[in-house]
C-alpha cells in the first residue's frame, strides 16, 4: 500500500502535541491484532495502518498521528518496507500512557519500536533493563553525532544511551503584542523588570498574568521555572531526584514568590478554574497580558519571551519536553527493530518529518542535518534559539511525577490564589516525596 505524501496537521487545536501526552489516561492499550492478552484485561482496539509483508512484524507506536488525513510516518513506512520487503510495520496510535505500553511489552514479547516521551516511565524502564542499549547502534549508524549530546544525555544511564531524542517542544511567556504596544511595554528580561510590566497592565485594566489553574501539569510549570530561576537548575534537579526537602527554605521561597504575585493582584482571580485553551484565549483577546505556556501557534496575536532571569549568577535552565525513539529489550526480532529504528533516526526520515509536520504542533526536530533556516518558521527559530541558549535542559515536573506529587503541588498554587493557607499541602507534598523515593 502506497501513501501520497501530504502536509499533516497533527493537532485539531493549536496547543502543542505534548499536552496530549500529559493527559493520556492509564488504561490498557491495544497491541498488534495477533497478540494474545489475559482474558481479564480490557484493551481498546488500536488503529493500524495496513502494511504488506508477513515475514517479520514490527509494532510501532507513535505520537505523530494525524487526523482523518493520516500520519506523516505512513509514507516513511512505505519507503522502509520497499527497501526491506521482509519486514512489515504495524503503525499504532497511543490510546494510553507509554507506561502501559512498556508494561504490556514486558509481559508480552513483541518486536517493537516506540516513540515515547522522556518521562519518568521511560527512565524507570531504562533502570529496569527493559530497553535496548543504543550506544553501539548510534555509533555504528553515526546517529550519536547527528543529535545534540545534551539531549542524548538526559536519559543516559551509567554512561549508556537508551533513548534517541528526536523532537522537543518549549515553554515561554507568551504575551499579547497589541496590548504591549498600546502601553509602551517591552518584554522583561529580568525579574526586576517584570513587576513594572505587571503594574502597568494592572493600572490599565488588563490582568497581567493568567494561568491554567485547572490543569495540574501547567500549574507545575510555574514551579519548574520559579525554582530554577530562584535556586538554580542544579538545586531543582536535586529536588526532582528526591535529594532535597519540600520544606527547605529555598522551596518555601518559591511559594513566597508566587504569593507575592497573587497579593500584588497580578494573577487573574479566576485562573484557578481555567483550562489551557480558555486561559490562552484571554491573552489572545487582550483581557490578560501574559501566560506561561507551551509552544503555541499564535497567528500573529502573540509573541513570547524567556521566563525572566532572577539571578544572573545562576545557570539558565529551560524546559524542553522531548519525544524520542526506544526499542524494547525483549523484542524477539531485534535486528528488524534496529533496522527500522535506524531508518526513523536517519537524516532522510527526520527531514521528511520536519517538512510534513505542521508548525502549529510546536515540535522542533533535533537532527543536525535539518535545514532550520529553510524549514523552521521564525517562531520555531526563536524557540530553538531560546532552548539552545540554556545552560541546562530539563523535562517538566509533570513528566517526572504522578498524582501523589502533582496534586498537592497544584493545591499549593490554588490555595494561595484563593487566600488560603497551604501548609498542610506542603507537608503532604513532603510526606509523599519520602514515600516516592523510599520505594
Amino acid at each position: 500500500m502506497r501513501h501520497t505524501p501530504k502536509r499533516i496537521n497533527l493537532a485539531r487545536n493549536t496547543i502543542s502535541i505534548f499536552l496530549a501526552l500529559a493527559t493520556l489516561v492509564a488504561c490498557r492499550c491495544a497491541p498488534p491484532e495477533e497478540a494474545q492478552v489475559e482474558p481479564t484485561t480490557v484493551i481498546p482496539t488500536i488503529e493500524i495502518i495496513p502494511t504488506e509483508g508477513d515475514q517479520i512484524e514490527v509494532f510501532y507506536a507513535s505520537f505523530l498521528q494525524g487526523d482523518e488525513t493520516g500520519s506523516p510516518e505512513a509514507h516513511l513506512i512505505d519507503q522502509f518496507q520497499a527497501d526491506h520487503p521482509g519486514i512489515s510495520i504495524y503503525l499504532g496510535r497511543y490510546w494510553a500512557s507509554p507506561e502501559v505500553y512498556l508494561d504490556w511489552l514486558r509481559r508480552n514479547p513483541f518486536t517493537a519500536v516506540l516513540s515515547i516521551p522522556a518521562d519518568y516511565s521511560t527512565r524507570q524502564a531504562i533502570e529496569e533493563g527493559l530497553l535496548v542499549d543504543l550506544t553501539g547502534i548510534l555509533a555504528r549508524e553515526d546517529l550519536d553525532k547527528a543529535y545534540p549530546e545534551d539531549f542524548q544525555a538526559m536519559l543516559a544511564h551509567e554512561g549508556r544511551v537508551y533513548f534517541l531524542p528526536a523532537f522537543h517542544s518549549w515553554f515561554a511567556v507568551y504575551y499579547n503584542t497589541d496590548v504591549f504596544r498600546r502601553y509602551g511595554l517591552v518584554p522583561p528580561e529580568t525579574w526586576e523588570e517584570f513587576p513594572a510590566v505587571c503594574e502597568t497592565l494592572s493600572k490599565n485594566g488588563v490582568a497581567p498574568i493568567v494561568y491554567a489553574g485547572d490543569d495540574r501539569q501547567m500549574v507545575s510549570v510555574w514551579f519548574d521555572y520559579l525554582n530554577m530561576r530562584l535556586n538554580g537548575p542544579e538545586f531543582h534537579a536535586s529536588l526532582m531526584d528526591g535529594e532535597e526537602s519540600y520544606t527547605d527554605e529555598r522551596v518555601r521561597a518559591v511559594f513566597d514568590t508566587w504569593q507575592f504575585l497573587v497579593e500584588s493582584g497580578y494573577i487573574q482571580e479566576n485562573s484557578w478554574d481555567l483550562q489551557v485553551e480558555a486561559s490562552m484565549d484571554l491573552v489572545i483577546d487582550g483581557e490578560a497580558g501574559m501566560i506561561l505556556a507551551p509552544g503555541y501557534k499564535s497567528h500573529g496575536e502573540l509573541d513570547f519571551f524567556r521566563f525572566p532571569i532572577m539571578d544572573r549568577s545562576m545557570p539558565i535552565g529551560e524546559l524542553a519536553p522531548t519525544i524520542g525513539y526506544v526499542i524494547p529489550a525483549n523484542s524477539p526480532e531485534i535486528e528488524a527493530a534496529i533496522e527500522f529504528f535506524s531508518y526513523l533516526g536517519s537524516a532522510e526520515a527526520q527531514t521528511y518529518l520536519a517538512q510534513q509536520i505542521d508548525p502549529a504542533v510546536g515540535l522542533l526536530p533535533l537532527h543536525r542535518a535539518i535545514d532550520r533556516e529553510d524549514l523552521f518558521t521564525p517562531e520555531m527559530q526563536k524557540a530553538a534559539a531560546l532552548v539552545k541558549g540554556a545552560d541546562v535542559i530539563r523535562q517538566p515536573y509533570f513528566w517526572c511525577f504522578g498524582d501523589n506529587l502533582l496534586n498537592p503541588l497544584a493545591s499549593i498554587f490554588r490555595n494561595t490564589l484563593l487566600g488560603q493557607d497551604y501548609e498542610n499541602e506542603l507537608e503532604r507534598l513532603e510526606t509523599n516525596r519520602l514515600m516516592v523515593f523510599e520505594q
